[in-house]
Parts: C-alpha cells; structure tokens; sequence
C-alpha cells in the first residue's frame, strides 16, 4: 500500500506541467502533494522503527525483517525524489506567479496614468494638485508596505533554508524546551505518573528520586523529515498570508525553532513532591507507544 500511495505521488505530480494556466490552482495542488509526502514519510519512519522493536529470534525472521527495512528504506528514497520534484515544480510556478503580477501592476499601472490624465483635463490645477499630492503619498505607502512584506518573506525562507541546512543540530533542539503533560493517579497501593510523549529514546530518558522529589528528565529531537515537515508546514503558512513575514524578520535562530517546534520538541525537566506514604526505592518506568509511565508502591 506504501508504494501505491508513493506511485500516486509521483504519477500525480508528473502530470502537473511546468507552466500552468493558473499557478495559483496549480499551487494548491502542489501544496497538497508536499503534504501528503510529509504524512507518507511519516508513516514510512513509523513502520521502521516499529521493525526496529521487533525482537527476531530466529535467522529467518532476522532476515526477513531486514528485507522489509531496506524496503522501506527504498519507498523513502522514492518519496525524496518526488519531494525534489515538488520543490522545483513549486519554484516555477512562484517564478509564473511573480511574472504574472508584474503585467498586472503593468496594467494597473497604465490603468492609472490614463486616470490621471483623465482627472489633469478634468480638474482645476488646486484640485489636481491636492488630488495627485493623496495619491502619491497612498501609492508609496502601499509600495513601501507591498516591498516590506516581500522583502520579509525573502529573508525568512532564506533563514529557514539556513536553519534546515545548518543550524537544525541536535544540541539545538536540545535547548529548547518542552512540557509534557503528565497525569497523576493514586492507586490503593501506589502511586502512577503518565505522558503522552511520541517518539522519545529511552537513552534520552532520565527518571530518579532526590530526597522527596522526583524528577524526570528527557529530550525528544525530531528526525529529518521531521524537520523538514514542519519548515515546510511554515513556509506554507507564509505563502497563504496566514503568517506575517514582517513579524519573523526580528526572531532569532532560537525563537523561530520555538515556532516551529510549537512545543513538540526540546528538553523537559518536571519534578513532583512525592506523598509520604511513597516508597522512592520501587520507582518503576515503562515506555510503549509513545506512552511514559511512571509507578511508585506505597510503603507498607
């Protein structure tokens, strides 16, 4: 199922030509592609770490699970490929969107000119005057703000292709910081702690108890496509106008992680008071399915 849906993307995206009647449709067809290769790469690094758990006991299922990893593996270079494509694709049709623009401010351009002629005949030379003197200073208000607006977007994707290419190290995302929420019950003879955290390697994971408090410590660092997901999911954002441009130019590398992030990713450190009934010796921990659970017996 895997390749078919990866043989759709790519049968999809060849059917999409370079020069479109209308980019913007376009777009938003090439938009929905990137997203769909997002979720199938997803799905893909799921399947391969669900293989990575499975205890093999015997030659034959070593073997085989090994097959279906390089598999994988190779349904995911194929999802890469229709990425790049997508990229490209989606680069020209922004380079049709721009030409596009330009003949229609040429238009508008024109449009203007002959209003201004227009209103030259028509008014006497105060009014005309007072009428030019509004329309220039409107005019260079909206070209000011129109060359801001384009002149921050440039500069962000310029940062985020810096950020995916450089900076996203994982002692970066390790400054961050994250809070999971976890939940507290009481059993009749225990105590139990619990947090939907996906995705954590029990190596990054540390659980202990100091004098009557304990503390959990742990990091979850995204993978590539991961990372790639959520830049992209940014950069769309920028291009549907729902984010301003003008409102990230000011954000340091650190505080556009944070946004990009949202909290998903970093370092987290909680502590809890422990009861006086509990015992700090039989603390327990299990990770499984993205679920961390902590237990505590009570004192007897």
């Amino acid at each position: 199922k895997r390749r078919e849906d990866v043989q759709s993307l790519l049968e999809s995206t060849q059917s999409l030509g370079t020069v479109a009647e209308d980019p913007a449709a376009a777009e938003k067809m090439v938009e929905k592609l990137q997203q769909r290769c997002l979720e199938s790469s997803e799905y893909l690094m799921r399947d391969m770490l669900s293989l990575d758990e499975l205890v093999a006991a015997t030659p034959d299922q070593r073997a085989k699970r090994k097959q279906q990893i390089v598999a994988i593996q190779d349904i995911l270079d194929s999802v890469d490929v229709v990425s790049e494509k997508l990229r490209v694709l989606k680069r020209s049709l922004d380079e049709q969107k721009a030409e596009m623009r330009e003949e229609k401010e040429e238009e508008l351009a024109r449009a203007q000119s002959e209003a201004e002629e227009f209103a030259r005949e028509e008014s006497a030379p105060a009014e005309q005057e007072e009428f030019q003197h509004k329309r220039s200073a409107w005019m260079d208000e909206q070209a000011q703000a129109t060359a801001q607006r384009e002149k921050a977007r440039q500069q962000v994707h310029e940062r985020l292709n810096k950020l995916s290419q450089h900076v996203l190290q994982e002692e970066n995302w390790r400054r961050l910081k994250m809070k999971p929420r976890f939940e507290t019950t009481q059993l009749s003879n225990g105590y139990v702690l619990k947090a939907m955290i996906p995705d954590l390697r029990k190596e990054d994971l540390s659980i202990q108890a100091e004098a009557n408090v304990l503390v959990v410590k742990g990091s979850r660092v995204p993978n590539s496509a991961q990372i790639n997901g959520m830049l992209q999911q940014l950069v769309l954002s920028l291009n549907n106008g729902q984010m301003d441009p003008t409102q990230l130019v000011g954000l340091t590398d650190e505080q556009l992680l944070l946004l990009v992030a949202s909290g998903r990713y970093g370092t987290f450190n909680e502590q809890f008071e422990l009861p006086d009934d509990a015992d700090p010796n039989t603390i327990q921990a299990d990770y499984e399915r993205g679920v961390l659970t902590v237990s505590i017996r009570k004192q007897r």
